[in-house]
C-alpha cells in the first residue's frame, strides 16, 4: 500500500504526529511512504523516517500587508506536478487546520481514497471556509471524519491522529500505540539540565525571574554539570540575556548557553540532559517523544488540544490561566513541585 502523507506544520506538531506516521508506515511500509512537511522540519523528518521520501514544502508564515497564500501556491507549483502524476493507495492529511493551500496540495495525488479529520478552520471561521470545503467534498468525496473530543491522557490532537490511521489501515490502532516516540535518539540522561526557554511566540515564554525562584527552591537538587540553556540559532543573544537574568535573579546555579546546533541533531542535545525544562514548545513534544524527564510550562489555551500528555509519565505539565495575563496566576513553588516530581 502506497501512502501520501500531508503535515505541513511546525517542528512541534510533527513531533506530536509521529505516532500517527509511524502507525501508517508500520502497515504500509516505511518505503512506500510519501511524507510532505515543511522545509524546516524535513531534515528531522529524513532522520526519523530514512526509507520514506520526504517532500519538502517552501512554505512561509503568514505575513501581515502580504499575500502568502498566493506566494506559498506559486512555490509548491513544482511540487502539485509531480504529484498531480503520483498514484498512491490514499492521500492522508494529518492537519486538521488546514488552508486552502493544504487541501489542495491533499488533493493533488491521483487517488481512490482521501482521508481526513474535519477542518478545524471551518469551525472557527464559518462561512470564510464552508463553501470551500463543501466544494471540496462535493467534487472528489473524501472521507472527512469528525474530529474526536479529548481523551485523559490523550488531547484531542493526537486522538484524531489515531482515528484517522485507524480508518486507513482497516483497524482500531491502540491509543498508546499513537504516542510520539522518536526512533533516531533516546533519552540517556546527563549531570546538567537543560533549558528551552522560547517559543515561536513571546506570549508562551516564562520570565527568567519565575524560572530562577523555582530553581532556588529545588537546590537540594541541582545537577552537578549546571544549567545549560538552547534554542535556535537565530536566539543566541535573547539566551545570553536571559542568562544574565537568571543570574540576577539570585540563581547560583552555574548557567551557560550551548552551543547551536541543527534541528537533526537537537535530539542528540536533549538526550544527553538529566532534566528539560521548557515552555509550549518543540522541545515539549520532543521530549515527551524521546522519553526524556520534562518540566513544560504553558497556558491552558490550548490544553486537551495538543496538551496535556506524557508517554512515561516522566513529563509534568504545570498549566495555568489564559490570555494574556496567563503567566501572572503562575506560581513558582508548582514549577519547583513539577522539577521534584519528573526528577524523581
Amino acid at each position: 500500500m502506497r501512502l501520501f502523507v500531508l503535515k505541513p506544520d511546525n517542528i512541534g506538531d510533527f513531533l506530536l504526529a509521529c505516532g500517527g506516521i509511524r502507525a501508517l508506515a508500520g502497515e504500509a511500509g516505511e518505503e512506500n511512504l510519501l511524507l510532505a512537511v515543511k522545509s524546516d522540519v524535513a531534515p528531522l523528518a529524513r532522520r526519523e523516517f530514512p526509507r520514506a521520501r520526504v517532500m519538502a514544502l517552501s512554505i512561509r508564515p503568514k505575513t501581515k500587508g502580504r499575500n502568502t497564500t498566493a506566494s506559498n501556491l506559486a512555490a509548491c507549483v513544482p511540487l502539485l506536478l509531480r504529484l498531480s502524476v503520483t498514484r498512491v493507495d490514499a492521500s492522508v492529511a494529518l492537519r486538521d487546520k488546514r488552508t486552502f493551500l493544504d487541501t489542495v496540495l491533499w488533493l493533488a495525488p491521483r487517488s481512490s481514497r482521501r482521508v481526513a479529520c474535519e477542518n478545524s478552520l471551518r469551525r472557527a471561521q464559518g462561512g470564510r471556509w464552508g463553501w470551500w470545503e463543501n466544494a471540496v467534498k462535493a467534487w472528489f468525496r473524501p472521507l472527512v471524519l469528525p474530529y474526536p473530543p479529548a481523551q485523559p491522557g490523550a488531547p484531542s490532537d493526537l486522538q484524531a491522529h489515531r482515528v484517522v490511521a485507524s480508518e486507513v489501515v482497516g483497524r482500531e490502532i491502540p491509543g498508546a500505540d499513537i504516542m510520539p516516540r522518536l526512533r533516531c535518539a533516546r533519552w540517556k540522561g546527563g549531570d546538567h539540565w537543560l533549558c528551552c526557554p522560547f517559543s515561536s511566540r513571546p506570549s508562551k515564554d516564562v520570565p527568567a525571574a519565575l524560572w530562577a525562584a523555582a530553581l532556588k527552591d529545588c537546590e537540594d537538587l541541582w545537577p552537578g554539570g549546571g544549567l545549560r540553556l538552547s534554542g535556535a540559532p537565530d536566539q543566541a543573544e535573547r539566551l545570553a540575556v536571559f542568562a544574565d537574568e537568571l543570574r540576577a535573579a539570585g540563581l547560583s546555579l552555574p548557567v551557560r548557553v550551548a552551543p547551536a546546533v541543527a534541528l537533526e541533531e537537537f535530539p542528540n542535545e536533549l538526550a544527553s540532559a538529566g532534566l528539560v525544562l521548557t515552555v509550549d514548545t518543540a522541545a515539549a513534544h520532543l521530549a515527551c517523544a524521546m522519553g526524556a524527564p520534562a518540566v513544560i510550562v504553558a497556558s491552558r489555551k490550548n490544553e486537551g488540544v495538543y496538551a496535556p500528555y506524557s508517554p512515561d509519565g516522566r513529563q509534568v505539565w504545570v498549566m495555568t490561566g489564559q490570555g494574556r495575563s496567563w503567566r501572572e496566576a503562575l506560581r513558582p513553588e508548582d514549577m519547583a513541585r513539577a522539577v521534584r516530581r519528573a526528577v524523581g
